[in-house]
């Protein structure tokens, strides 16, 4: 059997790859130890020497290793999930200014050939209507303030309410003269 220290040695003679992997002399091939299985090794040959003891230190370390970088992994994975989320709302919020700024430009488009359109003479517009009164309604509406002002003279004559009566009859003599109007 081989003592620990040139178990050690062959060990190091070939350096841990990315893996924390070491070539194992007695199986032939590179493996990762684990640090319980270290640990195991180095209780089970606790009184020999600090080999052993280097052993389980060293598996502690790899694991270790290897757990660190797990974790860094798993970062960079929520950073990349994050930002891409991030990247998302972003690229919706400017789609949205972008269809919003297209809308105005088509609107403003659409004016502009009206406008030259109106200015060719290919669109005609309706005239505009103007508000025009009737004669008749007239009329009837100043027939009907006379009758008013006809009840308001045949009331019984109150001294008290004679003011008021009269400054309504003045505001109804001032709304029933006839409007001009202009074509």
């Amino acid at each position: 059997m081989q003592s620990p220290e040139e178990y050690v040695k062959k060990m190091l003679r070939s350096a841990p790859d990315d893996f924390g992997a070491y070539y194992d002399a007695a199986r032939k091939t590179r493996q990762v130890w684990k640090w319980e299985k270290m640990e195991q090794t180095a209780i089970s040959q606790c009184g020999s020497n600090s080999a052993s003891f280097f052993l389980y230190r060293r598996a502690k370390f790899i694991e270790k290793d290897r757990e660190e970088r797990m974790m860094k992994e798993e970062q960079e994975k929520k950073r990349a999930l994050e930002a891409q989320q991030v990247m998302e709302a972003n690229k919706a919020e400017v789609d949205k200014k972008l269809k919003k700024n297209q809308l105005k430009r088509q609107k403003k488009k659409e004016r502009k050939e009206k406008f030259e359109k109106k200015q060719r003479g290919e669109i005609v517009e309706a005239p505009v209507k103007k508000i025009v009164r009737d004669d008749s309604a007239v009329k009837a509406v100043s027939a009907s303030i006379q009758s008013m002002k006809q009840s308001v003279h045949d009331l019984p004559d109150l001294s008290e309410a004679t003011e008021p009566v009269k400054e309504a009859t003045d505001a109804v003599k001032e709304a029933a003269e006839p409007v001009k109007e202009t074509p």
